[in-house]
């Protein structure tokens, strides 16, 4: 697992008409799911106090006997501390490129293998989220992309961790560049490597600080686009396609 991997940003569950047919409640689909992360080595983010902060992490073991599951910790010792006192914490990963989210509703702080862990029990019920919509693209360090976004009479240039129809979501943005919920910025530019530039608007819709493996802390936030123009909406997609095929054809 990579210090720099990219994680998931937290679902707009308020904009997902009927949510609860996208719950999965058989234990074996769910074990079956868990395992495939784990094997996979998927990354997650794991949120608490009330989703404003948020750790690396990943499925370390599924223990279906034992109705456990044990989850990687962080570097930070301070930060580990916190998320054992949280209740209520949300797991957030993806599948096959399908969102995959579940309520932690407490960790117990362990040994496993050596090394600091987390365990919790299975969860009950799981979210997955394959709506065409909310697929992301994540963007890669050998085809980085930016969004200039006009603040205080300059251009602030800020880099895209990923990239979807509906919006885009930012990270490491410098203090004094302060990204609040609800904040609209018009007029931003997004420069798509051999499709083209589009500009939108975009409105942020939530903000954390995530603690990288590195014990870095990076700001981060998620951002919707505001009626977006049906030629920057194809320009967008024209864009996600050509880069899963490209994606593919490496493979």
């Amino acid at each position: 697992m990579s210090k720099s991997d990219p994680i998931p940003l937290k679902f707009e569950l308020s904009s997902v008409a009927d949510e609860s047919r996208y719950y999965i409640h058989t234990r074996n689909e769910i074990l079956s799911i868990l395992r495939r992360m784990m094997e996979k080595k998927e990354l997650a983010a794991l949120y608490y106090e009330e989703g404003n902060h948020a750790i690396l992490s990943q499925i370390l073991d599924v223990q279906a006997a034992e109705n456990s599951l044990v989850l990687d910790c962080s570097a930070n010792a301070a930060s580990n501390s916190l998320v054992e006192k949280s209740q209520k914490l949300v797991f957030i990963s993806s599948l096959d490129n399908v969102k995959i989210q579940f309520i932690v509703p407490h960790l117990e702080k362990i040994e496993f293998e050596g090394r600091c862990a987390f365990s919790t029990p299975i969860p009950p019920a799981l979210l997955r989220l394959q709506r065409r919509e909310y697929f992301r693209l994540t963007a890669s360090d050998e085809r980085p992309l930016n969004c200039v976004i006009p603040f205080a009479g300059k251009k602030m240039t800020v880099s895209i961790l990923n990239i979807s129809a509906g919006g885009i979501a930012v990270i490491g943005y410098k203090d004094g560049f302060d990204l609040a919920p609800d904040q609209i910025y018009h007029d931003c530019e997004i420069s798509l490597p051999e499709v083209g530039q589009v500009t939108v608007s975009i409105e942020v819709r939530v903000t954390f600080d995530i603690t990288m493996k590195n014990d870095v802390i990076k700001k981060r936030a998620g951002c919707r686009f505001l009626d977006m123009p049906p030629h920057a909406q194809t320009l967008i997609q024209r864009y996600i396609m050509k880069s899963e095929l490209r994606k593919s054809s490496a493979g």
